[in-house]
């Protein structure tokens, strides 16, 4: 999803990037069996899990808010 996202709001592919890159660190660090790698990859996760929510509920600056509860248009009622 990054490059469609670089090409329509910058910000978001940097972001999907870095989460990508801090979440292989966390990897790293969690095979070497270091802590810090647990650690990263809490912040990683929690980090990702208040943006998604922050994009669905009061939305990003420069996205449209996908809104957590709706439905999908092609989902039967």
């Amino acid at each position: 999803m990054a490059p469609e996202h670089l090409e329509e709001t910058t910000y978001l592919g940097v972001l999907f990037v870095a989460n990508f890159a801090a979440a292989a660190v966390a990897a790293y660090g969690i095979y070497q069996d270091r802590d810090w790698g647990w650690w990263l990859g809490a912040i990683v996760a929690a980090v990702a899990i208040v943006a998604y929510i922050a994009n669905g509920t009061v939305g990003l600056p420069m996205t449209e808010s996908e809104g957590l509860l709706e439905r999908p248009e092609s989902s039967p009622k």
